[in-house]
């Protein structure tokens, strides 16, 4: 048995039996509600995590056996994963149990190295079978072992309705979603012992809104909720319902049964009546009604958990260089990028010689060091002393180094004297750390005056190259023979001209010239004065319907054009003649020739 305290808290399970080399096969009885057509899934958690493992799957009954196979993929994750039994041909495997009791037997194979903590297998019937069973569902992003509460988005011409509001006050659910975050929260719940609510709002001004509600719903594949919207007159929708484990709730957008259309007309006053499926649950939160031209699909996620913006706020200090004794947010943030950059911790390497200890501080991963040994693995002597790792003082003037190894003192370049203090003939400017500086003759360049600068030729003489500049790369021409650099897109001796098939060159240009496009009717092109604008314009779209009978001929399908700010909508009947086609009419601002 897998029995790991830590491992199974975290899971929140019991102990899991295990499949690996010692024990290669696992047999489990399972007891069947009713007899019939099921589905067989796999509940299981690989905690030293692995490869992708092939089980063989045996089911017996008291007059049948059958066959499956199942792969487990690697599952090292805080939750157990699931996986469904398929067939030989690698399709869904459906298992047709005759009595209330099957004996499953799962087997490894015999040269599989593989550890999997088996947590349980669950019989589905077919007929409420669906794909969400074995699709995980984010629950949270923890911080320090627990969940993080998400945000939705706001919109700030939204009306916002309780659920529990008005006449449900008494309906307020005792028992709450297992995956709650915010115990505080009011919620109201639907089963099938009460699967009714009305909720009553209003908005400030009649127009066209989307309809959002919140909800929580840990417990079951997706499905519609029927939906009634009383406006004056009645609206039948659906509420598409997601499998929805997550702390803070889910959000969908209510549709019209038979438009599929997500806006609906409000004059001022409106009830919604939401009604639960037969033995699905779900507790609903409050009812958002948005302007639809305020309506935007980032409203329906949560605001992603994202500390980047506040990483480069907070620990921005010296270029980033974050202190070993800091706490917080800026250590903890430091220890998980590198963590993730490393993928893992780094070994100390301390280095046997320069350091006191082979361990290291967790954070920087600085050795302790020997007198004045420094660097993170204590590697070499401070600046001013030689002979690592017993690092002893140099006996050198201030202006000069000494060698790390012998002691030997050493001039900065093209510096002289015996204190180190004197710039060597020819030579300029004295600085302790750089040296003296050799003026170089007109176009020449280096630290040693020994090449010619970009766009010269022919060392020390250097002259100037009979280059173009706009068709040239950085380094504009050979400097021996002077021959010209040309940019990708540029020939010729000067590197004047554009290729076949490229126009207008220019300097700012990293190809030189502009690759022609000109829709496969030609391949040559030159540099044209016609700038290019956009045509926006939503009024005055038509709809045509066609109906193709032999020959193709105008009809009217009875839809219905709505134009709405940057929208144009077109509301189609639920049922179309035969052979009918729906295409939309550009208005005149499209059409005709619009080069000039």
């Amino acid at each position: 048995m897998f029995t790991e305290e830590a491992v199974l808290t975290e899971l929140g399970t019991g102990p899991m039996a295990w499949l690996n080399k010692d024990q290669m096969s696992l047999k489990l009885d399972l007891q069947i509600n009713r007899p019939g057509r099921h589905i067989l899934v796999i509940l299981y958690h690989t905690p030293e995590g692995g490869e992708t493992t092939n089980l063989m799957v045996d089911v017996a009954t008291e007059n049948q056996m059958d066959k499956g196979r199942a792969i487990l993929y690697d599952c090292s994750y805080s939750f157990v994963c699931r996986q469904a039994v398929i067939d030989r041909m690698g399709k869904l495997a459906v298992f047709d149990f005759d009595s209330n009791y099957a004996s499953v037997t799962l087997e490894m194979d015999r040269n599989d190295g593989s550890n999997i903590a088996i947590d349980s297998i669950v019989a589905i019937p077919l007929e409420e079978w669906e794909i969400d069973y074995t699709i995980p569902q984010s629950q949270c992003v923890k911080q320090d072992g627990k969940c993080m509460e998400s945000h939705f988005p706001l919109s700030v011409e939204a009306t916002k309705v309780e659920f529990e509001s008005g006449q449900n006050e008494n309906r307020i659910a005792t028992e709450l979603p297992s995956t709650l975050g915010d115990q505080q929260v009011k919620l109201i719940y639907l089963d099938h012992d009460d699967p009714m609510v009305d909720i009553h709002g209003s908005v400030p001004a009649a127009g066209s809104y989307v309809i959002v509600v919140h909800y929580y719903q840990p417990d079951h594949p997706a499905y519609d909720m029927k939906v009634l919207i009383q406006n004056g007159q009645f609206y039948e929708a659906i509420l598409p319902v997601m499998h929805c484990p997550s702390v803070s709730g889910c959000r969908s957008v209510v549709k019209e049964v038979n438009t599929n259309s997500d806006i609906f007309s409000i004059l001022e006053n409106f009830v919604l009546t939401l009604k639960e499926p037969d033995h699905k649950g779900i507790w609903v939160d409050y009812v958002l009604a948005i302007p639809a031209d305020q309506f935007d699909e980032n409203l329906l996620h949560p605001i992603k958990q994202e500390q980047a913006g506040r990483f480069v706020t907070e620990c921005n200090k010296d270029h980033f260089s974050i202190s070993p004794d800091v706490q917080g947010f800026c250590r903890d943030a430091v220890y998980s990028l590198t963590a993730e950059y490393n993928n893992g911790a780094l070994p100390c390497q301390c280095d046997i010689d320069g350091s006191l200890s082979f361990e290291c501080e967790e954070f920087g991963g600085q050795c302790k060091c020997k007198p004045n040994v420094i660097g993170r693995t204590c590697a070499q002597c401070r600046t001013g002393y030689f002979g690592f790792p017993d690092c002893q003082p140099c006996d050198c003037p201030s202006t000069a180094v000494c060698h790390p190894v012998t002691g030997q003192c050493i001039c900065p370049p093209r510096v002289t004297g015996e204190r180190c203090d004197s710039c060597e003939s020819y030579t300029y400017g004295f600085d302790a750390i750089i040296g003296c500086e050799v003026k170089c003759k007109s176009n020449v360049v280096g630290r040693k005056c020994d090449r010619c600068k970009p766009g010269y030729w022919g060392f020390p003489n250097c002259r100037l190259c009979n280059c173009d500049l706009r068709g040239t790369t950085e380094n504009i021409c050979d400097q021996r023979t002077a021959e010209c650099f040309c940019k990708e897109n540029v020939y010729g001796h000067f590197c004047e001209q554009c290729k076949p098939g490229t126009f207008h060159l220019e300097e700012n240009n990293p190809l030189g010239c502009t690759k022609c496009f000109c829709f496969g009717a030609t391949d040559r092109c030159s540099s044209a004065y016609i700038f290019r604008s956009k045509v926006v314009s939503m009024n005055g779209w038509k709809g045509v319907g066609l109906v193709i009978d032999n020959q193709v001929g105008k009809a009217d399908l009875g839809v219905q054009i709505e134009e709405s700010g940057s929208t144009v909508r077109a509301y189609i009947p639920e049922e179309l003649p035969t052979g009918s086609l729906f295409y939309f009419k550009a208005p005149s601002t499209y059409l005709g020739n619009m080069v000039s």
